[in-house]
């Protein structure tokens, strides 16, 4: 149920919201009409959009950018509807090859890698990978959206490996560190683990200093042959 607004509020909803739902209507239909390789032309949105603001009367500091506001809010529920909706899976498993056969390309390159790689040299060297590139695209037929779910696949699987490493990185240490204050766990250490650990820690330090300043002993004198 809609909550009461305002006297003012309201006014300002009878304004502005007819025009936002214009909005969205002519933006579907522009949609509509978009061809391939043909970029969206949104001028004419753009001026029924002012001679509408200026037949009604809006306010440049509140009623433009509420215009934007609520029609905005509407997409983003949008979205979120259309996230939860049911639709076909994608083919991973061909994506997948697919992208097996993008990284041999770049593996079989053997790009200069390190803080010393210039852009101008990564183009350079990129120039023959990107016609194989071309070349792949084409014979498995990709369109734009195809490749770009390629590649989100290959950026997902690099993090799910860097995060891994770094997570079995960190609970090695975590176990040496426990290993080392004799417990086994870190959650399971003590105060008194701690001041064990290095009140050992100081009395060998002790013991090496009073070792390192000793004379050494001398030897005794070898029997004349």
């Amino acid at each position: 149920m809609a909550k009461e607004l305002p006297e003012l509020e309201k006014a300002r909803d009878e304004k502005v919201i007819p025009v936002a739902r214009a909005l969205i209507s002519d933006l579907g239909g522009l949609l509509g009409t978009m061809t391939q390789n043909e970029p969206l032309e949104f001028t004419g949105i753009v001026a029924t959009l002012i001679r509408t603001s200026v037949d009604r009367e809006f306010n440049i500091a509140t009623d433009n950018s509420y215009l934007f506001q609520v029609g905005l809010g509407v997409l983003s529920a949008l979205n979120a509807a259309v996230q939860t909706c049911t639709t076909t899976d994608v083919d991973d498993a061909r994506f997948a090859q697919i992208a097996a056969k993008v990284l041999a390309i770049v593996a079989a390159a053997n790009v200069s890698m390190g803080g010393d790689v210039t852009p101008e040299q990564t183009l350079i060297e990129f120039a023959p990978i990107k016609e194989q590139l071309n070349a792949l695209f084409l014979e498995e037929k990709l369109s734009k959206l195809e490749t770009k779910h390629i590649m989100d696949l290959v950026l997902r699987s690099f993090e799910s490996i860097t995060k891994k490493f770094n997570d079995t990185v960190e609970y090695s240490s975590q176990k040496a560190e426990a290993y080392v204050l004799g417990v086994e766990v870190m959650s399971d250490v003590t105060m008194k683990n701690l001041e064990d650990i290095l009140t050992k820690k100081q009395a060998e330090d002790q013991a090496t200093q009073v070792a390192a300043a000793a004379p050494a002993e001398a030897k005794p004198d070898e029997p004349a042959a």
